[in-house]
């Protein structure tokens, strides 16, 4: 090939180089809100709007919500009932732990409701 044969694949690499090193560069001014916010659910401490405490117990839920909802999305009702052996719980059952666990606690910090007085209604939910 002569210099000025190649003088076009030249300029069409440039181009497409510009071209790709432009894009590239544009991708950091996108904006990263989503991965701001879940970058923080990664974190567990005080939060912003929060009492040290109550914003430690906020982020420990949240990032527990997080897990949970990664570790079950897709399962199937086969999966949720799974059963290893004899002696263990299923997924499902350890789902209905938790939420019974979050019921419990409400109840009982912000109502006063001792375990041993739930009602019915509640007992069957």
């Amino acid at each position: 090939m002569l210099p000025h044969e190649s003088l076009s694949s030249r300029r069409n690499f440039l181009k497409i180089g510009a071209a790709i090193a432009a894009g590239v560069s544009g991708l950091s001014l996108a904006p990263q809100t989503a991965l701001a916010q879940e970058d923080q659910a990664w974190l567990i401490g005080p939060q912003k709007g929060y009492t040290p405490e109550i914003g430690t117990l906020v982020s420990m839920m949240a990032f527990t919500r997080m897990q949970v909802l990664a570790n079950v999305k897709g399962l199937s009702q086969q999966d949720l009932d799974f059963l290893l052996d004899a002696k263990a719980n299923t997924i499902g059952a350890l789902l209905m732990h938790l939420a019974a666990t979050e019921t419990y606690y409400g109840m009982n910090s912000f109502d006063g409701i001792k375990l041993d007085s739930w009602s019915d209604e509640v007992k069957k939910k």
